[in-house]
């Protein structure tokens, strides 16, 4: 189920699946050890070395994350008090030394390696999470869950900062790089998406601001540009969502319903897209003026079969 290279000192390969068991190899291919301790009653989904600290983390569909000693694949304890349901990513967060897991569980969890509680929790998703990961040499983690939803993670604040929405379907694999800073998630096809960052950090957009709205009932301002919305939390200014991939033309023009909980967005070629206001899900898409005619009309001139 996964394999992952351990770099150095130990220079190891590590693998794990159905069996429940982790195995060592040497880099030229011999088996050099495995676990004694049987742990995990199922499965084994992903391994994460932490050279740093010279430990191996385990998780399973058994629920069970486990810590071992990387050189010896002794046992050094077990996270059990945390996640409901099988595990399925793991993930290190090197500036804080954290570990971060994340499953069918709707939660991600970061672990201390060196105490056994849960450190936190961050609650967002609405459905099972595929991956979660760290953006090396920033505060920040991208979370994606399987129907798309994509989040980044302010961790001085244990906040979201921006949410995207896949077109995909159904996605099953999550990455990151840095640098350029890019988010990849991957189902039947692989979609990239440029990590949204004014260069001016004083500026909302590095395009002009088209309107500007405030919604009393969640207390945030509301901002239009010509390739994205961005909604802003009014109390602290901090930006909360960033809504892309609306429409293939340029936005131009918002609105909010009586009730401040739907956006309506029109674009350059006179499409209407209606919006739920909190993560941007696209409710309703009204077809252009005219569209139903020239539909006719094509209808009207298709040759008829004799």
């Amino acid at each position: 189920m996964c394999v992952k290279w351990s770099g150095p000192p130990l220079n190891r390969i590590f693998t794990a699946g159905l069996e429940g068991e982790i195995h060592a190899y040497n880099i030229e291919l011999k088996d050099v050890g495995k676990n004694e301790e049987q742990v995990h009653t199922l499965e084994i989904m992903d391994l994460l070395p932490i050279p740093s600290m010279g430990y191996i983390a385990s998780a399973g569909m058994d629920k069970i994350i486990a810590l071992w000693h990387m050189d010896t694949l002794k046992l050094k304890h077990k996270f059990t008090q945390g996640h409901q349901l099988g595990v399925h990513t793991l993930d290190w967060y090197a500036d804080m030394n954290m570990i971060l897991s994340a499953g069918l569980d709707h939660d991600i969890y970061m672990w201390n390696p060196q105490v056994k509680p849960k450190v936190f929790l961050l609650k967002g998703h609405n459905h099972s999470l595929i991956g979660v990961k760290w953006i090396r040499g920033t505060q920040q983690i991208v979370s994606a869950d399987i129907s798309g939803m994509i989040r980044v993670w302010d961790m001085r604040t244990y906040s979201t900062t921006q949410t995207l929405n896949c077109s995909l379907n159904e996605i099953h694999a999550l990455a990151v790089t840095q640098p350029p800073k890019r988010i990849i998630v991957g189902g039947r096809s692989l979609v990239f998406y440029d990590y949204d960052e004014p260069v001016d950090h004083h500026l909302a957009d590095k395009d002009a601001c088209l309107c500007v709205l405030y919604n009393p009932i969640f207390y945030t301002f509301i901002t239009a540009h010509p390739t994205c919305v961005k909604i802003w939390d009014a109390t602290n200014g901090c930006l909360q969502n960033v809504f892309h991939d609306i429409s293939q033309a340029d936005i131009t023009c918002i609105c909010l319903d009586d009730r401040k909980r739907k956006l309506f967005v029109g674009d350059q070629r006179g499409r209407a897209y209606c919006l739920d206001v909190k993560n941007g899900v696209e409710k309703k898409r009204f077809k252009k003026p005219g569209d139903n005619k020239a539909a006719r009309a094509a209808q009207r001139n298709k040759p008829q079969d004799d």
